[in-house]
């Protein structure tokens, strides 16, 4: 509902949809138990709906409290403060605030480059490097030009290969099916494999040829 689809993507593969209005009344039908039937289905569909509408509604609400009045101008000719509705995405109006409003230094985006392509301590958690590269990634989504999700992906294997300590993993990563290479599976499976090593008690990076693998 508010972040863009490249970055919702990053949860889950499912992609977000907006639940439709099931509209005023129910359909009709022929005998009293498809009525039923359809009347349960209806009421489901309506409770969903209408929870989705009050959580426009609010995100709205904290919007026009949160947003200056200088930077909610109407469009067009109109006079005054533009107010957000209900009828009004929160996608659509941060994608607005952003491009008009928060255009990024070059400094900036090269300061971003440089974090995408920063070398993983493994003596921190993988799920810093994980991070890392998603916010890297997530910038370049509002600031453009946008990286690819294979960019993400070939960022993270890199910075796995070069601590030569996920050798066995990195293969398993290679036999995945092709469809199954997601931003999501990779998560997964390394974070599984970072616990694993942890748990055998083979002691930290460092101590494991790490340091000369970092700077070879």
């Amino acid at each position: 509902m508010v972040q863009p689809a490249a970055i919702y993507a990053l949860k889950t593969n499912t992609p977000w949809q907006h639940w439709a209005d099931p509209g005023a009344h129910p359909q009709a039908a022929g005998t009293t138990a498809e009525q039923n039937n359809i009347r349960a289905i209806y009421d489901a569909n309506k409770a969903v709906y209408e929870t989705q509408q009050n959580v426009r509604r609010a995100i709205n609400d904290a919007l026009n409290h949160a947003i200056p009045n200088a930077f909610r101008k109407p469009t067009g000719n109109q006079m005054g403060t533009r107010v957000f509705t209900v009828r009004d995405s929160p996608r659509d109006i941060l994608d607005g605030l952003r491009a008009k409003y928060g255009i990024c230094s070059p400094n900036e985006k090269t300061a971003n480059n440089q974090r995408f392509d920063q070398p993983w301590d493994p003596n921190e958690p993988i799920e810093a490097l994980f991070e890392r590269l998603e916010e890297a990634y997530i910038f370049s989504i509002l600031n453009k030009p946008q990286f690819t999700t294979e960019q993400l992906i070939d960022k993270a294997i890199i910075a796995i290969q070069r601590t030569a300590l996920y050798e066995r993993a990195l293969l398993e990563w290679q036999d995945f099916a092709e469809a199954n290479k997601t931003w999501e599976q990779l998560r997964l499976h390394f974070e599984e494999a970072y616990d694993t090593r942890l748990a055998s008690g083979q002691g930290t990076a460092a101590n494991h040829g790490y340091v000369n693998n970092a700077e070879a």
